[in-house]
C-alpha cells in the first residue's frame, strides 16, 4: 500500500525510521500488504503491519500468521498455503523447488505451482479494479493507513 512520506510521529509510532518505509525497487513510501485467499481469489487474511522496506518473509513471521498455521486443525487436512520464493517450505507452506537442473516432476511441480499463485495475484487485481483509490499512492499519511 503505498502512501505518502511519513511523518516523524509516524515512525515513531511503528518504531523505525522513514528509510524503512522506503521501497527502493518501486521508489515509493509504503507498507507490505500481505494476503491470504482462496481458491475463489476471495481474501481470507491480510496483514499490514510492516514498513515498505521489509521482505515479503519477514513480514510473513512478524504477521503470526506462522504461529497460527502451526495449530493443529487451522488448515483442512490436505490442505496447505502456496507461497513464492521468498517464504521457507514447511508442513503448512508449499514453495517453488530452486535450481536450474530440475527434473521433469520438479519441473511440473513448479509450474502448477506457479499457477495457483495466480490466484493471489487476480485477488489483488479485482481489488483494485473494484477499488479505483488503490491504482496510486494514497494521499493520507502512513499513521493514518496502519492497523
Amino acid at each position: 500500500i503505498w502512501t505518502t512520506k511519513p511523518s516523524r510521529k509516524a515512525c515513531r509510532a511503528m518504531n523505525c525510521g522513514e528509510i524503512m518505509f522506503h521501497c527502493y525497487r518501486k521508489d515509493k513510501f509504503g507498507l507490505v500488504l500481505l494476503a491470504a485467499c482462496d481458491d475463489r481469489a476471495k481474501f481470507r487474511w491480510a496483514d499490514i503491519s510492516n514498513p515498505g522496506r521489509a521482505s515479503d518473509y519477514l513480514s510473513y513471521v512478524h504477521s503470526g500468521l506462522p504461529s497460527l498455521l502451526s495449530k493443529p486443525g487451522v488448515l483442512l487436512p490436505g490442505h496447505t498455503f502456496i507461497g513464492d520464493n521468498a517464504f521457507i517450505e514447511t508442513m503448512y507452506m508449499a514453495t517453488p523447488i530452486m535450481g536450474s537442473n530440475l527434473t521433469d516432476e520438479e519441473d511440473a511441480y513448479n509450474f502448477y505451482l506457479s499457477q495457483l499463485r495466480i490466484t493471489i495475484e487476480r485477488a489483488f487485481g479485482i481489488l483494485v479494479h473494484r477499488w479505483a483509490i488503490l491504482r496510486a499512492p494514497l494521499s493520507v499519511h502512513i499513521d493514518k493507513v496502519a492497523p
